[in-house]
């Protein structure tokens, strides 16, 4: 559980712009090589089923206006795009590279990514949705590692 507290958002932080103030074994955690993921498809599922449910409340405000169906089809497609690349497929393209390279490139690709998805499905790209989309990506990853 140690290890996982060293990848949130904040440690992350801290080690790009401020290096001296995380703990040393994050620093050590954070400058390691990327593993690819060995996880079996029913613990995916559970991580992408806890993926939804932390997402799901900011894809319910930012989608207030459409059904409830139409929100969770927007909130499993946009998920479905990136989930499984940030998940099996970034770690073994980033294989070799260092823990917060791979995390600072796959979070950036998610937020991207469902931004598109979601504002392609609602038909319009806005501020509004990047700002919802950025937070719902950031708040599951950070409850997420914890």
């Amino acid at each position: 559980m140690l290890f996982n507290s060293c990848t949130d958002v904040f440690t992350l932080f801290f080690y790009g712009f401020f290096p001296e103030r995380i703990p040393e074994v994050c620093a050590w955690v954070l400058s390691g090589s990327v593993v690819p993921t060995q996880s079996s498809l029913l613990q995916y599922l559970t991580v992408f089923g806890c993926t939804l449910a932390l997402e799901c409340p900011f894809y319910f405000l930012l989608l207030k206006h459409f059904t409830i169906s139409k929100i969770f089809l927007i909130l499993f497609l946009a998920n479905l795009v990136t989930h499984p690349l940030v998940y099996w497929g970034f770690p073994l393209l980033f294989q070799g590279k260092t823990e917060a390279f791979y995390l600072m490139i796959a979070e950036s690709f998610a937020i991207a990514a469902e931004t598109v998805t979601a504002a392609s499905l609602q038909r319009k790209i806005t501020l509004k949705t990047f700002i919802f989309i950025s937070l719902a990506n950031l708040f599951s990853w950070t409850i997420g590692v914890l």
